[in-house]
């Protein structure tokens, strides 16, 4: 791919001579020479777009004699497969490759990092049992990791490493680069400091009041980070995970404390089947089973799909560490005296104006 061709391909960013497009927020500075548009936003976070991706994968725009699995399997791709652009599901169906010295036929799902695997809820999807390649521009924490609803992993190939000099220099230029400076930043010189002072407080606000509105409700934001906190640095992403999955709302429709252990537990994957409870005692079979049939009830009125048991991390956990105790506790914030069990905002509001914050969080 020659660097004119990519160019074109991403003329959005490239020829862009505003102060930006990401937030509706939109100012005019007037003076007798021209009219500037100002702008006031935040830079966004990873703004490569997955079409991008998919066309790399779709035209091998890549150094495709050289590709090897996450697992040293060297890949060999006859066919990348038709291009899906009118359905849900893969983004590649009928894709033949060849795998070391097997030969594969089927799908292909396509993903700026592996994690989206999981942010998109493909482990549950049986729109992507037939995947047989999971294709990711960047590698991270779950690289080599993601698995499909049996539970089987997935081969999976990382493109960075196999991009054109030159087609790695377009994206870091327009993309990467861009997410660690304000889109505004190339044109402030051209807005009078006086103009500046006296507008720029009122632009401000209002762009925060734009992004409060964006943003989750703040019992949920706090919910998130709670259950993000509880997954230390193995789980957290599972936790965020979930904490998308459950409206903090359920928990206070839930008046029974086993609703709500039950709520978490079953949306996390983690309730144990009944072959795994053969050696149990009585109580905790029997507890166990509560919880199963109160999850049932409740995937009914939610409309819950669990996460995979498997993206959990147990090895190298103490055991007061373990997910499922986790969730107990976070389910045990809900009950009197509990966390949530009021104002909790104002509660975490009060502890952090405490010299001993971190104690009265405990």
């Amino acid at each position: 791919m020659s660097e004119q061709t990519v160019s074109n391909a991403l003329n959005a960013s490239a020829k862009r001579k505003t102060f930006g497009h990401f937030w509706p927020i939109h100012y005019y500075y007037a003076s007798s020479e021209a009219i500037t548009e100002v702008q006031v936003h935040e830079p966004t976070s990873t703004r490569i777009p997955e079409l991008l991706v998919q066309r790399i994968w779709r035209d091998l725009q890549f150094q495709h004699v050289h590709a090897r699995t996450t697992e040293g399997a060297a890949l060999a791709i006859m066919s990348p497969g038709r291009h899906n652009t009118e359905t849900s599901g893969p983004d590649f169906f009928a894709a033949s490759l060849k795998m070391g010295e097997e030969q594969w036929a089927g799908d292909v799902e396509i993903h700026v990092r592996s994690g989206d695997w999981l942010t998109h809820g493909h482990e549950r999807d049986p729109a992507y049992d037939r995947v047989i390649l999971h294709v990711s521009l960047f590698e991270d924490e779950w690289t080599g990791k993601v698995r499909r609803r049996d539970g089987s992993l997935i081969p999976e190939l990382i493109l960075l490493p196999l991009l054109e000099p030159g087609f790695k220099n377009l994206l870091y230029q327009h993309f990467i680069q861009k997410e660690h400076t304000f889109l505004c930043q190339p044109q402030w010189h051209h807005i009078p400091a006086t103009y500046i002072r006296q507008h720029l407080p009122a632009y401000s606000a209002e762009r925060l009041s734009t992004k409060s509105q964006k943003t989750a409700p703040h019992l949920q934001a706090l919910f998130v980070h709670i259950l993000e906190g509880l997954g230390y640095t193995q789980n957290r992403i599972p936790m965020q995970l979930l904490a998308n999955r459950v409206e903090v709302e359920w928990l206070y429709g839930l008046p029974v404390a086993e609703d709500r252990e039950a709520l978490l537990l079953g949306a996390a994957g983690l309730l144990p089947r009944p072959k795994d409870l053969l050696e149990a005692d009585r109580v905790t079979s029997d507890y166990v089973m509560d919880l199963t049939s109160r999850f049932e009830r409740l995937t009914v009125r939610y409309g819950i799909t669990p996460l995979a048991p498997q993206v959990w991390r147990f090895s190298g956990l103490r055991p007061a560490n373990f997910p499922p105790l986790r969730l107990a506790q976070a389910a045990a914030l809900f009950s009197p005296g509990g966390l949530f069990d009021g104002d909790p905002v104002e509660a975490v509001y009060e502890a952090s104006c405490q010299r001993d914050a971190i104690l009265q969080l405990r």
